[in-house]
């Protein structure tokens, strides 16, 4: 509703529908394997099913139903064609919210449910994991990089796997989708060649916008960076090509971010384009604050991975 009714655009409604219809038929399969858990347990009760042991074929048949629904929720390749359309399609507020909240649901069912209920099916289908994710970690970058319009370029689907990195991607994105929200109400466009040398009109929003510049590029201090180097060293001790991989994405997130950051800010001042005196205001500065103190905060003090959850992925 909130893309269809208040997006900005003409494809808005495709891209509702979009939406609306990948992430539904996805949690289909996860709506027929709750009966089968049913029909074994006797009850819905998450406690119980936790703790049920299920035979290897079982497993595997609801593990397959499991990642069907929560990998479109991420979303994983290929089924993430939904995800740049609806971020693109939707006003600011619907970008912060389907960034901050709805994209966290994918990552979450796969530590809550697949790995701790289906264990022997989570290391069967390892390499099948792997595969995607690695095209993933190339792919979303390269193509980022060549995208003109801001909000698609903001876009991060990478950043899943593990507490850290998905508490991360809460204030992160978002912070970053709303620097573009207050560029577009101002000057009414989201093409990044516009924007050059606007650090001369609103020298305040170039600061906030570079401080979540640096949480994307997961730079050492910020949240970003307490997840993703931990999956990193265990990458390496699992697998060394999918390690290389994610590392390579890394730098290609970084080139895009610091490509986009600089094509943005610096350069010659376009006065055809841009306002003077379009810094963001105190409610918009006020909003921007609590993100911003997430990205510090999680960064120092990156106590967000539950015991209970530790000693699951642990044992597995």
């Amino acid at each position: 509703i909130i893309i269809g009714v208040w997006g900005p655009r003409q494809r808005k409604i495709k891209a509702a529908y979009q939406f609306f219809l990948y992430t539904s038929l996805g949690s289909v399969f996860m709506l027929l394997a709750i009966p089968l858990i049913l029909l074994q347990t006797g009850t819905t009760d998450s406690q119980i099913s936790l703790t049920t042991e299920f035979s290897e074929r079982r497993q595997i048949f609801l593990w397959i139903a499991s990642f069907a629904s929560f990998s479109v929720k991420v979303p994983m390749v290929p089924v993430h064609i939904w995800s740049p359309e609806a971020h693109v399609e939707a006003p600011t507020a619907g970008s912060v919210i389907l960034a901050g909240i709805p994209s966290k649901l994918g990552t979450h069912g796969f530590l809550r449910f697949s790995i701790p209920m289906f264990p022997e099916a989570t290391l069967r289908s390892t390499p099948f994991i792997y595969t995607p994710s690695a095209i993933a970690i190339i792919y979303t970058p390269s193509t980022t990089s060549r995208q003109i319009d801001l909000k698609k370029i903001m876009n991060i689907q990478g950043i899943g796997g593990s507490i850290p990195p998905m508490s991360s991607h809460g204030p992160v994105p978002p912070a970053l989708f709303l620097c573009v929200g207050v560029l577009y109400d101002r000057h009414k466009t989201r093409l990044a060649r516009y924007y050059g040398g606007s650090v001369s009109t609103m020298p305040n929003l170039p600061t906030i916008s570079f401080s979540s510049t640096l949480a994307n590029m997961s730079s050492p201090g910020t949240s970003s960076f307490i997840g993703e180097f931990p999956i990193s060293v265990g990458a390496f001790q699992r697998n060394s090509l999918v390690a290389t991989l994610a590392a390579l994405g890394m730098i290609l997130g970084a080139a895009y971010s610091l490509w986009l950051y600089n094509r943005a800010v610096s350069g010659n001042f376009k006065p055809d384009f841009l306002h003077k005196f379009s810094d963001p205001n105190g409610r918009e500065v006020s909003i921007f604050l609590p993100f911003l103190v997430g990205v510090v905060r999680m960064g120092v003090h990156p106590k967000v991975f539950p015991d209970r959850m530790h000693t699951s992925v642990s044992n597995l």
